[in-house]
């Protein structure tokens, strides 16, 4: 087993608050929390807040301040998916980190979250979100995900 739970050490990589630059919708974003947070903003002009966010936590406060999504338990988990494909496909030395982890279980080892993090009876969803990617990356069958019906503006004003 893998544990990880911040961005030092061996496997801090794998947490989403690890610098490493994704672009998406022409936008660059800092890490992958970053990333996971715009899909909770409710407009554009908080999309932007959180996009420009200085640290991870700073963009997921942002984000958790504004979030009005009723449906945001219902898609989170894709939405971490789709974050984690654009991450590692992004960032290939990430990529080649994440396989070389075999077949070990990766588990987010926070104290605080229980839902993403996995100590103490958590349900580890991070972990299992990195393991399914892991293994989409290795039998290059990534699922396809539509990451606008994520948004609830619409984001072509960003593309122009």
């Amino acid at each position: 087993m893998i544990k990880f739970w911040t961005t030092k050490g061996e496997y801090g990589y794998l947490s989403n608050f690890y610098p490493c630059k994704i672009s998406y919708l022409g936008l660059e974003f800092p890490s992958s929390e970053h990333l996971y947070q715009v899909f909770k903003a409710p407009d554009s002009k908080v999309f932007l807040k959180i996009q420009r966010a200085k640290k991870p936590m700073e963009s997921k406060r942002i984000a958790n301040k504004a979030l009005k999504r009723a449906d945001w338990h219902v898609i989170k988990y894709d939405v971490m998916l789709f974050v984690l494909q654009e991450k590692f496909g992004q960032n290939l030395d990430l990529l080649d980190k994440l396989l070389a982890t075999g077949e070990e279980e990766l588990f987010e080892d926070s104290p605080y979250d229980k839902v993403w993090g996995g100590r103490d009876g958590g349900m580890n969803l991070l972990g299992k979100a990195l393991m399914r990617t892991r293994e989409e990356f290795r039998k290059n069958k990534l699922t396809k995900y539509d990451s606008r019906e994520f948004l609830v503006f619409n984001p072509d004003w960003i593309e122009n």
